[in-house]
C-alpha cells in the first residue's frame, strides 16, 4: 500500500545517501517519483515525501565518504569509519523513529472521524492542508 511505498523509497534514499555521501543528491534525484506514486494511490503525497527527505538528511552521517564525516574526522584526527561506527546506532533509531511517527500520522488523517476533534479548526472544517483527495 501507500505506506509500505513510502518505507520503500525512503529506504532507497537512504542507501543512495550512505553509498553517494549526499542526501540532497538522493533526495532531488528520487523525489520527481512522489507525485505519481502518490496518485496512484490517491494520496497527496506529503508523508512519502517527509520519510524520503528525512532519510535522506538523517541517514547522510552513516557515510564514510559525506563532506561532513571526512571533515569532523579530520579534525578528530580518526578514521571515518571510526565517526561512522559511532553515528549508526542515533541515525538508525532516529530512522526508525521517525517511520513510525510518519506512518502512525499519515493512518490518522486518512480516519478523519478519528482524528476530527485534533484537526477542527474554529468554523469546524478541517484545514486545507488536511485535505486528501480519494
Amino acid at each position: 500500500g501507500y505506506t509500505g511505498s513510502s518505507v520503500v523509497l525512503s529506504a532507497i534514499v537512504g542507501v543512495v545517501t550512505v553509498l553517494t555521501g549526499s542526501g540532497v543528491a538522493a533526495f532531488t534525484s528520487l523525489g520527481q517519483l512522489v507525485p505519481a506514486a502518490a496518485q496512484s494511490f490517491g494520496e497527496n503525497g506529503i508523508s512519502m515525501m517527509l520519510m524520503m527527505h528525512t532519510a535522506s538528511e538523517m541517514l547522510r552521517a552513516m557515510s564514510p565518504v559525506a563532506g561532513v564525516i571526512i571533515i569532523v574526522a579530520g579534525f578528530a584526527k580518526v578514521n571515518p569509519l571510526t565517526m561512522v561506527k559511532r553515528t549508526i546506532v542515533p541515525c538508525l533509531t532516529g530512522y526508525v523513529v521517525m517511520l513510525i511517527t510518519v506512518s502512525a500520522d499519515d493512518r490518522l488523517l486518512r480516519h478523519p472521524r478519528q482524528s476530527a476533534q485534533r484537526d477542527a479548526s474554529s468554523d469546524g472544517r478541517r484545514p486545507v492542508y488536511f485535505d486528501r483527495q480519494a
